[in-house]
C-alpha cells in the first residue's frame, strides 16, 4: 500500500472516530455519582409545601410542575405530607396503582439534559418504576427500599433535553402509592472536552502529511520516479 493510501485511510478513520456519536440516555442508582456527572442543579425538597394538590394544575415549585394521576384521563391524587412512612420529613406523594396510567407527571422548564429523585412507596414495598422521558426513552428504575430509613435513587442524563419525566406505578406495587422527595434537574457535565481539541490537531496533521506526501509524488513524477 502506497504512502498517500495509507494516509487517506488514516485521515478517514480519523474523521469517523471524532464524528459526534448518537444521544445517549444513561440512568444513574447513585446520588453522588449522578452530581458528578451534572451541573448547575436545582434542589426542590418540598420542604416549603404541604396540603393536597389533587387537580389538573397539581403543584408548581419553582419552573417545575407535578402532577398525581389515578387513571387514564382523570383522577388526580397528589399532596405533599410529612406522615408515614418517613415522618418528619415533607415529600410527595402521588397515587396509587389503580391502573396502569397511575403516575406522576413532572413537567420540566426548556433545555434540561439531567435529573434525579428519591424515591418509595408509601407501604414501602418493594418494586420499581417506570420512567419514560419526553424524548421517547423508557427506563425502569432500580427496586425502591423496604426501610423507614431510607430511599432508593433515579437519576438520568441525556445527550437531547426533556422537558417531562413520568414515573408509572409498577404492576406489583398493589395500592401503594408514589412517593418521591429531594428532585433535583441541571445540565449533563459536558465530559471529554477536549477531544475536540486533540482531534482538531490529529487532523491538522494528518492532513499536513498528506499534502507533503502528495508534493513528494509529484516530484518523483517530474524527475520520472515511480
Amino acid at each position: 500500500m502506497s504512502l498517500r493510501t495509507t494516509l487517506s485511510l488514516l485521515l478517514s478513520l480519523l474523521v469517523l472516530a471524532v464524528m459526534p456519536a448518537g444521544a445517549a440516555v444513561l440512568q444513574y442508582n447513585d446520588r453522588t455519582t449522578w452530581i458528578n456527572a451534572s451541573s448547575g442543579l436545582t434542589l426542590i425538597d418540598f420542604n416549603s409545601s404541604s396540603g393536597g394538590y389533587s387537580n389538573g394544575s397539581g403543584l408548581t415549585i419553582g419552573a417545575v410542575n407535578f402532577v398525581g394521576i389515578g387513571g387514564q384521563f382523570s383522577n388526580f391524587d397528589l399532596v405533599v405530607t410529612n406522615g408515614e412512612p418517613f415522618v418528619g420529613n415533607p415529600y410527595l406523594q402521588g397515587p396509587f396503582r389503580s391502573t396502569s396510567f397511575s403516575r406522576i407527571e413532572i413537567n420540566l422548564p426548556a433545555n434540561v439534559t439531567s435529573a434525579g429523585v428519591d424515591i418509595a412507596y408509601q407501604n414501602l414495598g418493594v418494586d420499581t418504576f417506570q420512567v419514560v422521558l419526553s424524548t421517547g426513552d423508557t427506563l425502569t428504575t432500580v427496586p425502591t427500599l423496604n426501610s423507614y430509613s431510607q430511599m432508593a435513587f433515579f437519576g438520568v442524563t441525556s445527550d437531547t433535553a426533556f422537558n417531562q419525566m413520568i414515573f408509572y406505578v409498577q404492576n406489583n406495587a398493589g395500592f401503594n402509592k408514589i412517593i418521591l422527595d429531594n428532585f433535583a434537574y441541571g445540565d449533563k457535565t459536558q465530559q471529554a472536552a477536549q477531544a475536540p481539541e486533540v482531534a482538531s490537531l490529529i487532523l491538522a496533521g494528518a492532513g499536513l502529511l498528506l499534502f507533503i506526501a502528495g508534493r513528494r509524488r509529484l516530484s518523483w513524477a517530474k524527475a520520472g520516479l515511480p
